[in-house]
């Protein structure tokens, strides 16, 4: 019986391997999500950077009382063909506390001027009108199409965007 349910195992290819997920898999042109419902958060600061392969921004996000979030709050992704860009909107957040600290380039416009950062993939940064009072919501503009990730961390809580780099963003030499 055993050698059996050996051979059935074997001519399903229940032995076979899977064969590892490629590394450049991780980014993709798809509507991406993260994390769960949530309320009462505040956007804390918006930093950005190259990496090696990727550039990489990071929405930090905080509980009302001004501690860190531990909770990944619900956060869409989504690459916008017409424009070349990424919105990205991220549920439970009532407050923006940046004061777009890290859109200084913000003028007195409703939703200010858009920050360059002229660092390609990523053109420039802007935040988007939402209705919804429990919601902000960032353009990122890009200089070409681009494939992207989005991640949610915790502890403290972070949403994450990578943009794929094909070249043109890389750390300068130190």
């Amino acid at each position: 019986m055993r050698w059996l349910w050996l051979a059935l195992v074997l001519a399903c290819g229940g032995s076979q391997e899977q064969p590892a997920p490629r590394r450049d898999s991780q980014f993709s042109l798809a509507k991406q999500t993260v994390g769960k419902p949530a309320d009462g958060l505040t956007l804390r600061s918006i930093r950005h950077a190259p990496h090696e392969g990727y550039y990489r921004i990071v929405f930090d996000i905080g509980m009302t009382e001004g501690k860190p979030a531990r909770t990944v709050p619900h956060a869409t992704a989504v690459y916008q063909a017409r424009d070349r860009s990424i919105e990205l909107n991220i549920a439970g957040v009532r407050e923006d506390l940046t004061g777009n600290r890290p859109l200084e380039a913000e003028s007195g416009e409703p939703f200010g001027k858009p920050v360059p950062i002229r660092k390609p993939p990523v053109d420039h940064l802007g935040r988007l009108l939402v209705l919804d009072d429990s919601a902000v919501a960032y353009r990122i503009k890009l200089t070409r199409e681009a494939r992207f990730r989005l991640l949610g961390l915790t502890d403290p809580a972070r949403i994450v965007v990578d943009i794929e780099d094909t070249g043109g963003s890389r750390p300068s030499p130190k």
